[in-house]
């Protein structure tokens, strides 16, 4: 029986460990991005543009949004362990080197908005990034 408790507690340790290591990648790539290497994309299920229904972000508006990426730390980021949300209607699109990431819209207590990152759902708890991107609705 103790053999079982201490490899339950072992397996919450180690999950939990798990998680932070990857909160930490999250932010670590979020300050690593290079404006001048990542190209964004802000989509809506609004908006029409082309056919992908995105609308390539400036190079002043993509450097504001990596400015905001970059300047957010691991206590504005949570696991989104439930995968508890809603369909977003918008969001962001980045190509960067290591692939494609999607910031979208959440609508949840702990972040307006959400990205995908090492298989795992991570709400974005900031509201200049979450007014950053809904600016992008008003403008279309």
């Amino acid at each position: 029986m103790k053999r079982m408790i201490a490899a339950v507690f072992f397996c919450v340790i180690l999950l939990a460990g798990c998680a932070d290591t990857d909160k930490v990648s999250l932010v670590s790539w979020m300050q690593n991005l290079d404006a001048e290497q990542t190209k964004v994309y802000f989509w809506s299920m609004d908006t029409q543009e082309e056919e992908t229904g995105e609308t390539e972000l400036t190079p002043e508006e993509r450097r504001k949004l990596i400015s905001i990426l970059s300047n957010l730390s691991e206590d504005d980021i949570t696991w989104n362990r439930r995968l508890a949300g809603i369909t977003p209607e918008y969001g962001f699109h980045l190509v960067a080197g290591d692939g494609d990431r999607y910031i979208n819209q959440a609508g949840a207590p702990h972040g307006q908005t959400e990205i995908s990152f090492e298989k795992k759902q991570w709400w974005i708890e900031s509201s200049e990034l979450f007014e950053f991107m809904k600016s992008f609705l008003e403008a279309s």
